[in-house]
């Protein structure tokens, strides 16, 4: 065993002949002022305290070493990796587009609606033009834009 593990095992040790000092001499004054018939409750009080912390002791102690080594194979393996994500640049450029056209119905008028009319008389679909939205500077609602793309999806 290390020098480490040892006085580390005794440090704990150390704590709880402390603290069983303390209860003791917390308890046997009690213990000797109570009548009778409660003298065996402080001495069940006492001895749940001691017997409480000294388990404390060696759970911490316990739980600190099993922290402090490697990891097993089983636990590396258990280990989620995450990889990083791969956006296609054509649907991040989309995105962004769709999020200025909603904030904004020059940029939707200028640049998303005159695709969608394009692609709209490719398939011999006839889109309506949303609704404007108050405040008049902001682009059609995301519910709006939904419904243009849907038309397109499922032309009659």
């Amino acid at each position: 065993m290390s020098p480490t593990y040892e006085r580390k095992w005794r440090e704990a040790f150390a704590r709880c002949v402390a603290w069983t000092l303390v209860v003791g001499a917390v308890a046997y004054p009690v213990y000797l002022t109570v009548p009778d018939e409660h003298q065996g409750l402080v001495v069940r009080v006492a001895a749940a305290a001691i017997l409480g912390t000294v388990l404390m002791q060696i759970q911490k102690r316990m739980r600190s070493e099993l922290d402090e080594q490697a990891p097993s194979r089983f636990e590396i393996a258990q280990e989620i990796r995450q990889r990083p994500n791969k956006i296609d640049p054509h649907f991040s450029k989309l995105e962004t587009e769709l999020r200025h056209s909603l904030q904004s119905r020059q940029y939707f008028d200028r640049v998303l609606w005159p695709r969608l009319l394009a692609i709209g008389e490719r398939q011999g679909v006839i889109l309506k033009r949303p609704r404007l939205r108050w405040p008049a500077t902001r682009g059609p609602s995301l519910g709006d834009i939904s419904e243009l793309i849907s038309n397109l999806e499922h032309k009659p």
